[in-house]
């Protein structure tokens, strides 16, 4: 994912650990995840957007297409 996400690149994401809460279960259970964090500065004005969405699905993922590997 650093890779993909271009970490340490200029123009790449911020990697961030956060947590989350599974809210289906009783008693709530929380886990760490990593999210890929863009500044909003270094996002082109006119680049397409989507989001922020409540649940990434794979109808999203379906939609993602790499364009090469570094």
């Amino acid at each position: 994912m650093d890779r993909l996400e271009r970490i340490g690149e200029p123009e790449g994401y911020e990697r961030v650990e956060v947590q989350v809460e599974r809210i289906d279960s009783s008693p709530l259970e929380s886990t760490a995840a990593l999210v890929y964090l863009k500044q909003e500065a270094s996002i082109p004005s006119n680049a397409a957007r989507s989001g922020p969405f409540p649940e990434y699905t794979l109808e999203h993922a379906a939609r993602f297409h790499w364009l090469g590997a570094a």
